[in-house]
């Protein structure tokens, strides 16, 4: 094993006058401006928006939450043949139209369509904390936390909406993060260029920031291109 003592590169000074080391410049400031603008989007914007908040967006003027076992009819059973006593809920799974604790100690069978069930999975899954906690202290009753857990009241169709809405976000999401790298390894790739370091010297420095094998193939097949043109 060979130790290799990295300095620090010294700051670049560009010198305007010189064509080529402007244009260089002017691309790694135009890259600068993009990721700022895709993290915005994703941490300022995306990331923040609950699934209540679609919902509202599908039905601005949609009622309050609902208990849902007064939007759906609910059989609920004790798979260990207990009493439902009181037990703080910390989260909720949704099976094929089953609604269940973790501790599989309860399960409530919901009658619903197929597009309620995924809409209760999808709300389920993004329920906030603060409103477990105020199911559990104003229910002491399993049976009574499930038939009372609020749910947002809105029709099969805006249910459908919001889902749809739902999934574009997600998958905007993922975008964006494949974009932010993807942009990232390329100043990467272009402040190489601009130090005049050899692939050597790349692979050196990558590896000494722990950089991914995934992540330092591309930022290399960058480097290349860049070089090249």
């Amino acid at each position: 094993m060979r130790t290799v003592y990295i300095e620090p590169l010294p700051i670049r000074r560009i010198d305007f006058t010189n064509p080529v080391e402007k244009s260089q410049h002017d691309e790694l400031a135009a890259l600068a401006d993009k990721m700022l603008h895709l993290n915005k989007r994703l941490h300022n914007e995306l990331e923040q928006m609950t699934f209540l908040q679609i919902c509202d967006e599908i039905n601005p003027n949609r009622l309050p939450l609902k208990g849902m076992g007064d939007r759906f009819r609910i059989a609920i059973t004790d798979s260990k043949r207990k009493k439902l006593t009181s037990q703080v809920i910390e989260t909720f799974e949704l099976g094929d139209g089953e609604l269940g604790l973790k501790d599989d100690k309860l399960t409530a069978r919901i009658q619903a369509d197929e597009t309620a069930i995924s809409f209760l999975r999808a709300y389920l899954a993004h329920i906030e904390a603060e409103t477990l906690d105020t199911l559990n202290a104003e229910y002491p009753k399993l049976e009574e936390k499930i038939r009372n857990l609020p749910v947002p009241d809105l029709t099969i169709e805006e249910m459908s909406q919001a889902l749809s809405r739902w999934e574009e976000i997600e998958k905007e999401k993922e975008s964006l993060v494949r974009e932010i790298q993807d942009t990232d390894n390329l100043i990467d790739a272009k402040v190489f260029r601009l130090y005049g370091l050899e692939r050597e010297e790349i692979v050196t420095v990558l590896d000494s920031l722990g950089t991914e094998e995934e992540i330092k193939t591309d930022i290399l097949n960058k480097w290349e291109r860049e070089t090249e043109g």
